[in-house]
């Protein structure tokens, strides 16, 4: 097999691997019946299909061909210090604002279209092993019901990524302050923990409920 045909055989599993993981998220969201109790509870079967599909969708938006879940932990405007097109740092894009990006249109296919609320929240390690992790809401809108379900998915940034933001296309992360949301080279919460190429590790939790 020449490098060329190898090449083309491996775009193909790729593309394969992702239809066939599309197509089987799709599937689940179809033929999941919820009947929630008063309150919003759910039963333990449901809460076992729940949070497949919530891990389903946070790995379908991180391999996504574009916009990927890296793209949209890093939309953010260093200048006003949250997310690009957001309200508040408080509630992110948790005041019925469009999540960019793939992940975005995934919540709104599996979960909105069933009437359920989730929070999407990132997590990262702090610049020492004393202070608590960081913690910023992408999607907030309140407190999770007691039969909640998360999932999680964690990615690796690097020193050399920019933010995704028309605000700052080409500075490098590893440039920004993640302590002073005024500094004049810009503000990005998630501080650089590691010498080397990486950055920092974000764990993104998606709660439904």
């Amino acid at each position: 097999m020449t490098d060329r045909t190898r090449g083309q055989a491996f775009t193909l599993e790729g593309f394969v691997a992702s239809a066939f993981l599309l197509t089987a998220l799709l599937f689940a969201h179809q033929s999941l019946v919820l009947s929630p109790s008063t309150g919003g509870t759910v039963d333990a079967e449901t809460q076992t299909q729940l949070r497949q599909q919530a891990q389903d969708v946070l790995l379908a938006a991180s391999n996504a061909d574009s916009r990927d879940l890296s793209w949209t932990v890093r939309h953010w405007n260093p200048d006003r210090a949250l997310f690009v097109g957001a309200d508040s740092r408080t509630a992110g894009y948790g005041n019925g604002k469009d999540v960019p990006g793939e992940l975005g249109g995934l919540l709104v296919t599996v979960f909105g279209e069933q009437g359920r609320s989730y929070n999407v929240v990132m997590v990262a390690r702090n610049t020492t092993s004393d202070k608590p992790p960081v913690r910023e809401r992408i999607v907030w809108r309140g407190p999770p019901g007691q039969t909640a379900v998360t999932a999680s998915y964690r990615l690796t940034l690097y020193d050399n990524m920019t933010l995704t933001g028309d605000q700052a296309p080409i500075t490098e992360l590893r440039t920004y302050s993640a302590s002073d949301t005024g500094a004049n080279n810009g503000y990005y919460p998630i501080p650089n923990v590691a010498d080397g190429p990486v950055y920092n590790v974000v764990e993104v939790r998606l709660t439904v409920w």
